[in-house]
């Protein structure tokens, strides 16, 4: 299967459904995995990526853990990264001092707070840059990683 690569659309960008309305509970069944795309904006993840977390998550695992939060957990998780620099700039003494493994600590931590299970990110550098033929070639790669990943969880019982 292959999927195309697309922006993302955010229908709802202040997630106030998701945040009124709360997780819904057919919503594991439908799809066992959760893959997040972001950009590496100051170190952090982009402001619509964190309003989500604060809303969305904060509701489902310190207001209504019982009926809403245990529903992600074990749930795999993978995250698609994109910088804007190349790869040598993350690294320590490069220019931005860490490896984006290193910055993707927080997402991470929450991951894990949040009962998720961590995959390996699929990080794009220089995306901001790139010629349309490459960022094509990269949302391919993308889409293989993703195949990938899905048919692991699916064979490790992660997911189902």
């Amino acid at each position: 299967m292959r999927w195309p690569w697309r922006k993302p659309r955010c229908a709802d960008p202040t997630f106030s459904a998701a945040i009124r309305q709360g997780y819904p509970p057919h919503a594991e069944a439908r799809h066992p995995w959760r893959a997040g795309d972001a950009r590496i904006q100051w170190y952090s993840t982009p402001a619509l990526m964190k309003s989500w977390q604060d809303g969305v998550l904060t509701r489902m695992f310190y207001i209504a853990y019982e009926q809403e939060g245990r529903a992600l957990k074990g749930t795999p998780l993978m995250i698609a990264a994109t910088a804007g620099n190349v790869p040598d700039a993350y690294r320590p003494g490069g220019r931005n001092m860490f490896p984006i493994i290193d910055l993707l600590a927080p997402l991470r931590a929450t991951a894990h707070r949040c009962g998720l299970a961590w995959a390996k990110p699929f990080i794009l550098y220089e995306a901001d840059k790139l010629a349309p033929e490459a960022l094509e070639a990269a949302g391919a790669d993308y889409a293989t990683v993703l195949e990938g990943w899905i048919q692991e969880t699916v064979a490790a019982g992660q997911a189902a």
